[in-house]
């Protein structure tokens, strides 16, 4: 949840090995929010899928107080996609996320 009207910076990162895409959503409310076209991030690969991290980073604009922000997978993936350990380690990879308020002016 963004707090203040503002610019952020938004980084944000996921481990995954079906092929599709993450996007970032936002809006006012649950309900309203929509995803951001610019946002999305993703992979294709041919063969055999091998997990990859994927990492996105946007400038966004909260011009209302709270902007509920989330990473959600994309529309129109063929398959769920699944957060998994990477294949050099037992540990569980994460999806995180970073957010910055750049600017205080929307």
């Amino acid at each position: 949840m963004l707090t203040n009207i503002g610019r952020y910076e938004v980084n944000y990162q996921s481990y995954y090995a079906e092929n599709g895409g993450i996007v970032l959503y936002t809006g006012a409310t649950v309900s309203a929010m929509v995803p951001l076209p610019y946002s999305m991030i993703g992979k294709k690969e041919t063969g055999v899928n091998v997990g990859v991290s994927q990492m996105g980073s946007v400038i966004i604009r909260a011009t209302t107080s709270p902007t509920l922000l989330a990473v959600v997978a994309a529309a129109g993936n063929a398959v769920a996609l699944t957060v998994e350990p990477d294949s050099s380690t037992t540990n569980a990879a994460a999806t995180t996320v970073s957010i910055k308020q750049i600017s205080p002016t929307p």
